[in-house]
């Protein structure tokens, strides 16, 4: 009896280890990058092995575009680019080059990161970009201005270009929503949009099969992400609720996917294959909060209010296993390793139950002898 329960002891322990799905937590090192004062960050991409992030500085009226480069995401270069009385809004890698969206209707191209020249656009199609994306081997540029609420559009060699969508302001500025932020690939794009007045201008999700047309559910949401696979949103609700809600192409919105119980009204959301992070801000303090997830099913919470003790990041990207995020400065998340959980599994639970009863047929049995 005694070498029969050593023996369900190890398999016991070993099915445990063998079997069990560990449940990780994300926890972050987060830090924070000054910038020169009056420098605004409106935007983030990356690569691998280099960081670009772009916005303006100077008073409101006379912005002059920035850009600053990291392979590190520590230590930030600026760049020499001229560009007195433009705003940059947009940043993407599209096609093997860097792109970025200027507010005045043309484009700042690099194929290195570190040198860029001037993209003109025809004067009719100029707008200022806030999206840069590629569609089905094509440039797609999203933006608002230049005679029309919104235009969409794309060229495949950045010297032809077609116009794919415009919608014109009517009366007292109305007969379209302002569309910005849009995300996604070639199977559908999702971005925000916001209706001019006298409607309440709140932000709605507007979806589109190309840029061509685009349509609204009527939900209203903070901020929309896409992850390779599915689109998540930030649903426009009251705390503590807090849902996020899911898109997969092709499909209807899961609302809602998950939520968190936290007091916190969340402005910015990034996603990755694996998880998901949430940056906002509470209700009841000033104080700035991250909490990241593995898909709604564990969360962890993290007070950055030692970074940004002002204001929330306007955009934020995953890279190399981490966040970067910018605004009035850079703030990076670094993982630290994974805080594992282990868990039974339902083969484990199976294999202890019939041990307990085989330990108990033979306690029976030998009681009886």
């Amino acid at each position: 009896m005694v070498a029969f329960s050593r023996v369900f002891a190890f398999l016991f322990l070993a099915s445990i280890f063998s079997f069990g799905n560990p449940a990780e937590a994300q926890v972050f090192d987060w830090q924070e990058i000054e910038l020169p004062e009056g420098v605004e960050l409106t935007d983030v991409a990356a690569l691998p092995d280099r960081l670009i992030a772009i916005g303006h500085a100077g008073a409101p009226e006379a912005h002059n575009g920035v850009v600053f480069t990291s392979i590190n995401g520590f230590d930030w270069q600026p760049l020499e680019i001229e560009a007195d009385g433009v705003s940059f809004i947009a940043v993407a890698f599209v096609r093997g080059q860097w792109l970025i969206g200027r507010s005045d209707g043309d484009l700042q191209q690099s194929i290195d990161g570190l040198n860029w020249s001037i993209i003109s656009l025809p004067d009719t199609l100029k707008s200022s970009w806030n999206s840069i994306l590629e569609i089905d081997d094509e440039i797609v540029l999203v933006g608002t201005g230049g005679g029309a609420n919104s235009r969409v559009v794309s060229t495949a060699d950045l010297e032809n270009w077609q116009l794919r969508y415009e919608n014109a302001p009517g009366p007292g500025g109305i007969g379209g929503s302002f569309l910005r932020n849009i995300v996604g690939s070639a199977q559908q794009l999702v971005g925000l949009g916001v209706t001019p007045a006298p409607s309440i201008p709140l932000p709605r999700l507007y979806s589109s099969a190309d840029g061509s047309g685009w349509e609204s559910n009527q939900i209203f949401a903070y901020d929309v992400a896409w992850n390779g696979e599915r689109f998540v949103a930030i649903w426009l609700w009251e705390p503590p609720l807090n849902p996020i809600a899911s898109l997969k192409p092709g499909d209807d919105w899961i609302f809602p996917t998950f939520s968190d119980a936290a007091e916190i009204r969340y402005s910015t959301i990034a996603a990755n294959r694996n998880y998901v992070l949430l940056e906002g801000r509470t209700e009841l303090a000033p104080k700035s909060i991250v909490i990241s997830s593995d898909g709604g099913n564990r969360w962890v919470e993290q007070d950055i209010s030692q970074l940004s003790p002002e204001d929330t990041t306007r955009e934020m990207i995953a890279w190399k296993g981490g966040w970067v995020g910018v605004g009035d400065s850079i703030i990076l998340g670094t993982p630290q390793p994974p805080q594992a959980v282990p868990a039974l599994s339902v083969w484990a639970v199976l294999v202890f139950s019939l041990a307990l009863s085989l330990i108990a047929f033979v306690g029976l049995r030998r009681s009886r002898v």
